[in-house]
């Protein structure tokens, strides 16, 4: 069965030899974009867990007036 699935691809590639370049260039940037995406994610998500004090972290926050709220002070 591998065999039939090499002589395929490679009859294939004869024919056509742009669409397992694209193919291969698709998946690859799309694993990149994934790998890329779940490693900031984890960062994102393990911030201040090494802190044994991270129960008494406390944001500064400012609210305005009409209830919107800025976690960026000066």
């Amino acid at each position: 069965m591998l065999k039939s699935w090499l002589q395929v691809f490679i009859r294939n590639l004869k024919k056509r030899p742009l669409y397992p370049i694209i193919n291969t260039v698709g998946l690859t940037i799309g694993i990149t974009c994934f790998v890329l995406v779940s490693l900031y994610v984890s960062k994102e998500w393990s911030y201040e867990k090494w802190n044994p004090n991270k129960n008494q972290i406390y944001k500064a926050a400012f609210a305005f007036d009409n209830g919107e709220v800025w976690y960026n002070t000066p």
